[in-house]
Order: structure tokens, then C-alpha cells, then sequence
């Protein structure tokens, strides 16, 4: 079906999607938002996943461009490009991001997710908040991630992951990796997902160093209550935790001893069940075929 999008030309547009929050958007070209030296979150703030009563309600195309230099700080919850998105998002890079809250809820495409797809998305910069950090997504539920990633790092006090800080209610993120460092002063730290609620993670890696405090940390995910990971690949290099799963099942991941080149090379597993969407120099990380 046809869907009518708004074009976004500038980051002046991208700041001024938070005056309409049900539309459609699209990107026309890159760009470069180090002209607004403090974004304001799309989105609102009262974001909270259930009893939040803001959020962006459209969907954001990318078109295959690029977002750079966003630099947010804040003291509220929900720090990102949006605060709080429940459409779908896609075929978008965002680079050289800075995401700051002293509150919760934080990640470099959105702080909250309830509802919508993110697809072909790679973020890289740093993201730094609270409770609930993640690269892309801090707290994400009902819709699915497939074909991201993120590079960087990524700084909380807990539930924090490389990915997504809480994988919840049910969304599956699948054929994607990150290898953003994660560091947290508490609890409920992964590499991928800081806590895999009620989620799954399928086809997916890991390369990269996660550090927290207490027993729910773990290369992978730090706890996972109903979640589960199938084909799911973990390069255990020597700064990481003892173990690939903080609290519960290691079942579905595989351990690679510090042997990031295993990913270079989509004929390995997991990448060697992704699909045309990425391409493969034999000498780095995946990119997304369209970079």
C-alpha cells in the first residue's frame, strides 16, 4: 500500500518531527546534526513503557542515509534520537552519536520501544544513562530487530546491553551483532542485551568487552528469565565475564576464544545464515550491503 512520508532534509526537519508524532518520515539525503549542539529526543517525555503517555506513533524510513554527529544530553527519561518510538524504523545509519541522561531509558535510535520493527539500522558513538541502556535500544518490546548492529560504547547503572539494555515482552532480535563495548556499575549487563525478559536472540554475535557488577552479568545477556538464544556466537576476549549468560541457560551459544577474525567471514556461522542484506570484505566486522 502506498504510505505518504514527510521528507527530512536537514536536522532542523529531524528536530521538528516531535511537533507532529504520528506521521510518516523519510530521509532525502545525509545528514549532519552537529549544527544543534542538544537535540531534543523525538518523542516526549513521559515514556515509561506502560504508563508512558508520549511517544512517536510514525514510522522512519532512511532511505540508506546517514545521521551523524547527534549529540544529546538530558536529565529526563528517554534519551535518543527518540525518546520513545512504536513505529518501524529502517535502512538508517546513525555515526558519531552522543546520547547523555542522568535518568532512564537510553539508546542512540531510541531511549523506549513498544511495538515496530528496526531493520537495517547500524549506530555507532556512545550512549551513557541509567537504568535500562542499550546501543540501539534501551528498553524494547513487541516488535522485532533484524539486520542491525552497533559499535561503541555503551555506559549504565544497570540492565545495560550492547544491543538493547532489556530485550522485553516477546521481540526477537535476529541476524545482527554488536561489538560496542559495555560497562555498568551494577546489574543485569551483556554484551548483546542486558536482560533478556521475555526475548530471544537467534543468528546472532557478539565481539566485544562487557563489565558490571554482581552475579547477572554475562557475555551474551546478564539474565534471562523467559528469553532464549538459538545459533548465537560469543567471542570471549579476555576482559569479559567468566560466563555467556549471567543468570540462567548458556543453551543455543557457542564460544569463540578470542578470534574476532571468525567474523570477518560470512561462510562461518552465525553469518552464514543471514541473508543478501550484508556484505562481507573478509577483513573487518559485516557491513549492511547498502553502506
Amino acid at each position: 500500500e502506498m504510505c505518504i512520508r514527510d521528507s527530512i532534509n536537514t536536522c532542523t526537519d529531524l528536530q521538528n518531527m516531535r511537533d507532529n508524532l504520528t506521521d510518516n518520515y523519510q530521509l532525502t539525503q545525509n545528514i549532519d546534526c552537529s549544527g544543534i549542539t542538544n537535540f531534543e529526543p523525538v518523542g516526549g517525555s513521559d515514556v515509561e513503557y506502560y504508563s508512558g503517555v508520549e511517544r512517536f506513533f510514525g514510522n522512519f524510513e532512511g532511505n540508506q542515509f546517514t545521521i551523524s554527529n547527534l549529540t544529546i544530553n538530558r536529565a529526563l527519561d528517554g534519551a535518543g534520537l527518540f525518546s520513545r518510538s512504536d513505529g518501524n524504523i529502517s535502512n538508517l545509519k546513525i555515526i558519531n552519536a552522543n546520547v547523555t541522561t542522568s535518568a532512564n531509558y537510553a539508546g542512540i535510535l531510541s531511549g523506549v520501544k513498544r511495538g515496530g520493527d528496526v531493520r537495517q539500522v547500524m549506530v555507532s558513538g556512545i550512549v551513557n544513562g541509567a537504568s535500562d541502556v542499550g546501543g540501539i535500544i534501551g528498553r524494547m518490546g513487541e516488535g522485532d530487530m533484524i539486520n542491525s548492529y552497533s559499535l561503541g560504547t555503551v555506559i549504565g547503572t544497570q540492565t545495560v546491553g550492547g544491543l538493547v539494555g532489556m530485550n522485553y515482552k516477546s521481540i526477537t532480535i535476529r541476524d545482527s551483532f554488536t561489538a560496542a563495548s559495555v560497562s555498568s556499575t551494577g546489574n543485569y549487563v551483556g554484551g548483546l542485551s542486558g536482560s533478556q525478559d521475555q526475548g530471544d536472540h537467534i543468528n546472532t554475535f557478539v565481539s566485544n568487552s562487557a563489565s558490571g557488577v554482581g552475579g547477572s552479568v554475562g557475555g551474551v545477556t546478564g539474565w534471562i528469565n523467559s528469553g532464549s538464544n538459538t545459533n548465537v556466537y560469543w567471542n570471549n576476549k579476555g576482559d569479559n565475564p567468566a560466563t555467556s549468560v549471567g543468570t540462567g541457560s548458556t543453551a543455543g551459544i557457542t564460544t569463540i576464544s578470542d578470534n574476532e577474525a571468525h567474523f570477518y567471514s560470512g561462510s562461518n556461522a552465525p553469518m552464514s545464515s543471514w541473508d543478501s542484506n550484508w556484505t562481507f570484505s573478509g577483513t573487518g566486522f559485516p557491513k549492511l550491503s547498502f553502506e
